[in-house]
């Protein structure tokens, strides 16, 4: 029997697959709010889920050239661009430079 939560992850699920990089942050969003309030079956399926969504943005990224750097700096260049902001207002302007 599916809870209104699997019904919910399954709906993301699909809408994933055609979803531009926006839209998969939007749900990454949806699925960490939802996160806290899963049993643990819905929540290990939506664990699974970020990481599809991750991927599918990893997907559509088009990296910039390291250079010599190797795959070691692709990998954290994509850490550092896909990972979402969990707190839009904690970040504050950096101070302009003289």
């Amino acid at each position: 029997m599916s809870t209104p939560a699997t019904q919910a992850l399954h709906t993301i699920e699909v809408r994933a697959e055609r979803a531009i990089v926006q839209e998969l942050r939007i749900m990454i969003e949806e699925v960490l709010a939802l996160r806290p309030s899963l049993n643990m079956e819905d929540r290990a399926y939506a664990d699974g889920l970020l990481l599809k969504l991750y991927r599918l943005i990893g997907d559509q990224l088009v990296l910039p050239e390291c250079g010599n750097a190797g795959p070691a700096a692709h990998g954290l260049l994509l850490a550092t661009v896909v990972q979402p902001s969990h707190d839009v207002h904690a970040a504050e302007p950096a101070p302009a430079l003289a």
